[in-house]
């Protein structure tokens, strides 16, 4: 049981300071629409958008492989981003519409958080991303190295699970393998890299999903703070990068939206919005279509 102590048991696939971007300063929690039961209703960040112990591999034998690991290494980009984000949105409070807005390592900080955000998703499907052949001949190659190692012992979950966070790791270091290793996070990343990315500013109107990065064929959206959301797209989409675009409400709620367009390998279950009366507005509307 040490090492259960020593683990963090719900382990967030949605960030907890980026839930906290929609808390004001009256409420400490989270309106939110079940899209399932049509139900409304408020919850804290804490209690949502977790699993418990989402990204532990298992035991062997009595012991917890790398408690934690996966955990930590998501912890420590958190920080990093939360922090370039609390910079960024002070510029961007006070910056003109077009002004350019991040340097290179930001964009580059921006894009592995986005990324990272769709691949870590508890309602991610890795196998729909990955040729069925390709990934069933590296996982019994991975396989038989972990029954070698661990004499015949590993039980075939462990191993899928370790496949499952090591193929959409953004940190090779940690994953020991070229060719399996962080293979979907450099897929998804070489896509994201080769489109345009732009900032979406808006009157407090962003809602976010419990799948908070919408991705379509021609780009990617995910709502940063209520205010807030990043683009990417091509010249279509975004005819100006590392721009500042303000947006009317319309275009924010067509925005909103997009999270009721299931995409069939990672359904979104809840909308979350600001728990005030604009939030909730919000919802109500976006409740009213689906009925």
């Amino acid at each position: 049981m040490k090492e259960m102590k020593s683990m963090t048991k719900k382990q967030h696939y949605v960030p907890q300071f980026y839930m906290r971007y929609w808390i004001n300063g009256e409420s400490k929690m989270l309106a939110y629409f079940d899209l399932k039961n049509k139900r409304l209703g408020h919850i804290p960040p804490k209690s949502v958008c977790y699993g418990q112990y989402q990204y532990e591999i298992g035991k062997f034998g009595d012991e917890y492989l790398c408690p934690n690991m996966f955990e930590d290494k998501y912890g420590e980009l958190e920080t990093k981003v939360s922090n370039m984000l609390q910079r960024l949105f002070a510029i961007m409070d006070n910056n003109d519409n077009f002004a350019l807005i991040c340097s290179k390592s930001e964009r580059e900080l921006l894009r592995r958080f986005v990324v990272t955000m769709f691949l870590r998703n508890a309602h991610f499907e890795m196998e729909s991303f990955l040729d069925s052949v390709l990934y069933d001949e590296k996982l019994q190659e991975f396989r038989a190295l972990m029954d070698m190692l661990g004499s015949g012992r590993m039980d075939a979950d462990i191993v899928r699970n370790i496949v499952k966070n090591i193929v959409v790791s953004s940190d090779m270091s940690q994953c020991h393998g070229q060719e399996l290793g962080g293979i979907l996070y450099r897929m998804l990343d070489e896509f994201v890299e080769a489109l345009r990315m732009s900032i979406l500013r808006s009157d407090n109107y962003f809602v976010f999903s419990d799948v908070p990065v919408h991705l379509e064929s021609r780009g990617v959206y995910m709502p940063l703070s209520p205010k807030y959301a990043i683009i990417y797209g091509d010249k279509t989409v975004v005819q100006h990068s590392n721009r500042i675009y303000d947006i009317p409400y319309t275009y924010a709620i067509k925005l909103n939206q997009t999270y009721l367009n299931f995409v069939e390998e990672c359904p979104c279950q809840y909308l979350y919005a600001e728990d005030n009366e604009r939030g909730r507005k919000i919802l109500e509307g976006i409740k009213k279509i689906l009925l």
